[in-house]
């Protein structure tokens, strides 16, 4: 949590009087927002997809995946993997190619 380390959060915390379950739900909720922010932020090319389901569909991809593959978000998500082995140029984005 920003703002808080060591001694200074757990006074915080322990003083609120807020139960210790809504602190845990809290810490997960804004762990999960700082994940999501990094893995939309990084310059690495993420793909996620879920085993769960038939084909193991591709489920969520990063920006940074679109640029460094020329496959927009449309054209991967919904779909098995692995896709083309080619990188598509630039150029060739938005056309079909």
């Amino acid at each position: 949590m920003r703002g808080f380390e060591g001694d200074n959060f757990r006074d915080f915390r322990e003083g609120s009087g807020i139960t210790s379950g809504a602190w845990e739900r809290r810490d997960v909720e804004e762990m999960r927002r700082l994940l999501d922010r990094a893995v939309a932020a990084s310059v690495n090319g993420i793909v996620i997809s879920d085993p769960s389901l038939p084909d193991n569909p591709v489920i969520y991809v990063n920006s940074a995946f679109e640029r460094t593959t020329g496959y927009t978000r449309d054209e991967v998500v919904g779909k098995k993997l692995p896709l083309s082995a080619e990188r598509r140029p630039r150029a060739a984005r938005g056309r079909g190619a």
